[in-house]
């Protein structure tokens, strides 16, 4: 019996000096920690990522899939970030995603984020090669699914964009 209550008592010693001494973060230091952790990953990605694309096909805004990038910037000590992510095909992409239905007429813009000094939009054949490549969205002899490649210029980089439209003849 004797022996019992000796267990009971070092048994609960244990369980208190295991878990009772232990001291979880306050509230104030577990959010400034996830508040600079989440601050400089923010950071970080807002200036090492590309500007997104908006097309706006008539009154219709279609979001561009992002493609792959080559991003970087130089800090105020020299040092310069980069990035270079590789992505899928982005006509591979987009042809699985359903396409807005537009008139050979509609008027289409590219609206990025951040204008780009320069960009070229490619039209994708089925198998994912460049049948042709203009500054311009020409929709001659153009019908059905079509998916469209772009690919802006920045003095930061360069990044890839897809869309697909279904144009009525």
């Amino acid at each position: 019996m004797q022996h019992k209550c000796l267990l009971a008592v070092i048994m609960t010693f244990i369980f208190l000096a295991l878990f009772g001494c232990s001291s979880p973060k306050s509230e104030a230091q577990t959010s400034n920690t996830e508040s600079k952790k989440s601050g400089t990953e923010t950071e970080i990605h807002d200036f090492l990522k590309p500007p997104s694309l908006t097309v706006l096909a008539g009154e219709e805004r279609i979001l561009a899939v992002p493609g792959g990038y080559s991003w970087s910037r130089t800090l105020a000590d020299g040092i310069i970030e980069s990035v270079e992510a590789d992505a899928d095909s982005p006509c591979d992409t987009v042809k699985k995603n359903r396409a807005k239905e537009i008139n050979q007429d509609t008027k289409i813009e590219l609206d990025f984020d951040i204008p780009p000094t320069s960009y070229v939009i490619r039209i994708c054949n089925e198998d994912n090669t460049i049948a042709s490549s203009s500054a311009d969205l020409n929709f001659d002899n153009q019908a059905g699914h079509v998916s469209y490649e772009v690919q802006g210029t920045w003095e930061e980089g360069t990044a890839i964009y897809a869309f697909p439209l279904f144009i009525k003849e």
